[in-house]
């Protein structure tokens, strides 16, 4: 028994012995860690100075399409952005903190003086917005249009003869799509985007896209633009940060290649457009042919919460409300404006929420908005006399798409209270 003891008592010394080595070991080597992390920052703060990362998302989108520079600017971007998201800059001693807190006080100051200016202006609509754009110092420094883009897939003739005189086009529809949406798009072709033609008004309908990094998809897209010949594609990146882009590359379009189109309209793959409706409407004697922009008009003001998809950073928008602007499911302008909004856009600091900044455009040409009860930009029960007097609908699948479709002309006849 007192050898077992002895042989016990062995045991637990060496066990002991083990882990006050492992203990001495790991020390040095959660030290060496500590130091290594503390070398990564300082290198970090050295690669990155301040001025050289104020890079916005699209500045970054370009950045990444044109493949300049090296790996450690790409990493100061990405880490750039996460400190971008943040509206109140965290007390730094450092020069570079102060630096920005210094600049964070003074777009609130700009901001402040938007807001005075703003409620001081006699020029105002009846919602109470100012119709001048007011640029403040701050303001005016966001990036400008970041990328003048290129075709890459382009239907040059779609508004013109065989000759190559202009073809009488009444009403240009422009659909934002995706390279995944192919049943959203064929949904469309057959259905509600099927005319060409509706009491003697020409019709045409482009979809618009952008490019995909993977080859297979942008081999398939340019297969279904050989087969159909109505996409438009530009040469960035189909991303949500980008939408403003897809928007602006299908009013470039209208004003290189359909100046002479009457009106215009902007709508999403989602959505169930009625043309007949869109054409009585605009065939109406009483329909501005000029300056004419409607939809359902928002007065919004700008979400600052990071998590939010339409997050807004006050630097980027340091006013408390956004202008009048129509919601992006679906607005028409007259034709006059497309060549008037894509000038304005090379003078108005970039914003991605492509609704918004068209709302910006507007502001600085004076052209208020007006509201239709027509558009349904919510969930909408199905019901066949509420969809018969609609121009848009929301959130319709493809199979609804059909259904809807087939529903409106076998019901022709039916009478609506």
């Amino acid at each position: 028994m007192r050898r077992k003891g002895i042989e016990v008592m062995k045991i637990s010394k060496i066990s002991r012995s083990i882990r006050m080595c492992t203990t001495f070991c790991l020390i040095p080597g959660y030290i060496s860690f500590c130091l290594v992390i503390y070398l990564q920052i300082v290198q970090y703060d050295k690669i990155c100075p301040a001025e050289k990362n104020s890079y916005t998302m699209v500045e970054r989108n370009t950045y990444s399409q044109n493949k300049t520079g090296d790996w450690f600017v790409l990493k100061c971007q990405s880490q750039r952005m996460i400190l971008n998201y943040s509206t109140k800059p965290q007390p730094r001693t450092s020069p570079e903190g102060r630096a920005g807190r210094a600049e964070y006080n003074k777009a609130k100051g700009d901001g402040r003086k938007m807001r005075i200016a703003h409620n001081n202006s006699q020029d105002n609509d009846a919602n109470g917005h100012t119709l001048r754009l007011h640029n403040t110092n701050n303001y005016g420094k966001r990036i400008i249009l970041p990328y003048d883009f290129n075709w890459t897939i382009n239907e040059p003739f779609k508004c013109h003869n065989i000759d190559g005189s202009n073809r009488e086009v009444y009403f240009l529809v422009l659909i934002t799509s995706v390279h995944a949406h192919v049943s959203k798009r064929n949904a469309i072709r057959k259905t509600w985007g099927s005319p060409k033609e509706i009491h003697d008004r020409k019709i045409v309908t482009l979809f618009l896209l952008a490019k995909n990094t993977e080859i297979k998809k942008q081999l398939l897209i340019e297969k279904e633009s050989k087969h159909y010949k109505d996409m438009l594609m530009g040469d960035f990146m189909d991303t949500y940060k980008n939408l403003t882009l897809k928007t602006l590359m299908g009013i470039k379009w209208a004003t290189s290649f359909c100046p002479h189109v009457k009106y215009i309209m902007k709508t999403d793959d989602d959505m169930y457009v009625n043309y007949g409706n869109m054409i009585m409407h605009l065939s109406d004697p009483k329909t501005p042919t000029s300056n004419y922009v409607f939809g359902d008009v928002r007065n919004a003001k700008p979400i600052r919460n990071p998590r939010s998809k339409n997050y807004m950073p006050f630097e980027e928008y340091p006013g408390e409300k956004y202008p009048p602007f129509c919601s992006g499911t679906g607005y028409v302008f007259s034709g006059d404006v497309a060549l008037k909004v894509y000038k304005a856009a090379h003078n108005i600091p970039f914003i991605y929420l492509e609704d918004v900044f068209l709302g910006i455009c507007l502001l600085s040409l004076q052209i208020k908005p007006v509201t239709h009860e027509g558009f349904y930009t919510k969930r909408t029960s199905y019901s066949y006399c509420k969809y018969k007097k609609s121009f848009t609908i929301h959130y319709v699948n493809p199979e609804q798409m059909q259904k809807i479709w087939v529903d409106q002309k076998t019901l022709k006849g039916y009478k609506c209270d």
